[in-house]
């Protein structure tokens, strides 16, 4: 009896800290280079070096894919069962409540926007906007065709699995 308590125990503690872990995003296109990191949980990582890789590490396991030998080559035609086909799509009213939990469950910790539209005109209408106090430091308006995005998300999974509960 007590070892099923233990037991037990132990797995509430693992499902509650795999949901009340944060999980980071982060996103650099200087470096094309996309990061998932989970707390105590593991990581993913994609980048371009010559060609697309893909990186999973979790607790004594890491794996390096190349993107294109994962790409198949012959597509599987799947039956799917009549009581799954039957189901409704859900309604935009049902969409726009899901998405506006998940975007507060998104914290944008850090990001940098660099933008060049080409045309000098154009940019000297838009360079005031770098000296506005929400985006002093963040945006990056310029005449010199810089690019980039740089953004660092900490997502909180309970909130997302919560948003899909109810």
């Amino acid at each position: 009896m007590i070892w099923l308590l233990i037991v037990l125990l132990f797995l509430i503690l693992c499902i509650c800290w795999t949901l009340f872990s944060p999980l980071y995003m982060e996103v650099d296109t200087r470096t094309p280079m996309a990061a998932l990191r989970w707390i105590g949980i593991g990581r993913m990582r994609i980048w371009y070096e010559d060609e697309w890789w893909l990186r999973i590490q979790f607790p004594f396991f890491r794996k390096t894919f190349r993107i294109a030998d994962m790409k198949s080559s012959t597509k599987r035609k799947t039956n799917t069962p009549a009581h799954l086909a039957s189901k409704g799509k859900p309604t935009k009213k049902k969409f726009s409540k899901i998405l506006r939990t998940f975007i507060k469950a998104v914290k944008i910790e850090e990001w940098q926007l660099a933008l060049d539209t080409g045309d000098f005109a154009r940019n000297g209408q838009l360079y005031p906007i770098n000296y506005l106090p929400g985006n002093f430091g963040h945006l990056h308006i310029n005449f010199m065709d810089q690019n980039y995005l740089v953004i660092k998300l900490k997502i909180r999974v309970w909130k997302i699995v919560f948003a899909f509960i109810r």
